[in-house]
């Protein structure tokens, strides 16, 4: 949802949301009573549209080995055209710590929305 936030218009499995060590608790009992069933332990799926929420949790690895850990979701500065959505630095430090192949399309996607904008 950030990358098409920031400009870069593409479809999703899944709704990442970075989350505080400790929120899965409070998060869980929230999301099923709106109709999202637990598949993982920071995985939900939305019974009506299959939807896939991953809870991507401060202090956990990252995917990619030697990646570090996510950080917390306030070391991060927010978008200015959406507090509820990480900035574009933030958004792309992210990715390129993940590691993977669309991870790294989607940073080159989005920067190259920024240099083509002089352009337009």
């Amino acid at each position: 949802m950030a990358v098409v936030h920031h400009g870069y218009l593409r479809t999703t499995e899944d709704i990442d949301v970075l989350v505080e060590a400790g929120a899965l608790d409070k998060l869980v009992p929230i999301c099923s009573a709106h109709g999202f069933v637990q598949v993982a332990r920071t995985r939900l799926s939305h019974l009506g549209t299959a939807v896939r929420v991953d809870f991507l949790v401060e202090g956990e690895p990252l995917p990619r080995t030697g990646a570090g850990t996510y950080p917390a979701p306030s070391a991060l500065a927010a978008s200015p055209g959406d507090p509820a959505i990480v900035g574009l630095a933030g958004l792309v430090e992210l990715k390129l710590r993940s590691g993977r192949h669309q991870d790294q399309a989607d940073v080159v996607a989005l920067l190259k929305r920024l240099d083509d904008g002089g352009y337009d």
